[in-house]
């Protein structure tokens, strides 16, 4: 069987707009993923900063994005309790997924924000450098804006 692709935007080197690249993905296998086919994407302050090579020690090359609407197409058989739930496909962590309410259409459940802290660039340098991966640093970055 063929290497499933998806069209993606593809890092290969740390820096400016002039990194961002896209192109074919090879997709994982779908062992303990969902298979999402995403309607519509976006990138964020999280993806600014990791393809500037600031917030996670990431092993080039890699895809770029963490926010996309979309529907599920396939499920790894050892999860349980999804199903039906959208440019190309993309291997999803069942706890990184959040379900859209009825009348929500997928268009509008891109913009629906999840909690982020607009901080100053010098404080999520501090807090990559205490806890040093992504997880972590949004729950830093809440305490750290209330300080």
């Amino acid at each position: 069987m063929e290497q499933q692709k998806s069209r993606s935007v593809v890092i290969k080197k740390f820096g400016g707009y002039d990194c961002l690249l896209v192109e074919d993905f090879n997709l994982p296998k779908l062992e303990e993923y969902i298979e999402v086919k995403v309607d519509y994407g976006g990138l964020n302050f999280a993806d600014l900063y990791t393809r500037q090579g600031v917030m996670l020690n990431k092993k080039l090359p890699f895809v770029l994005g963490i926010e996309c609407t979309g529907t599920i197409t396939s499920v790894a058989s050892a999860t349980t309790g999804l199903s039906g739930l959208g440019l190309g496909y993309i291997p999803a962590e069942i706890q990184k997924l959040s379900k859209l309410f009825s009348k929500t259409s997928i268009s509008q459940g891109i913009i629906i924000p999840k909690i982020y802290t607009v901080v100053p660039m010098s404080r999520i340098v501090e807090a990559t450098k205490l806890l040093g991966n992504r997880e972590n640093v949004g729950k830093v970055l809440i305490q750290m804006k209330g300080t």
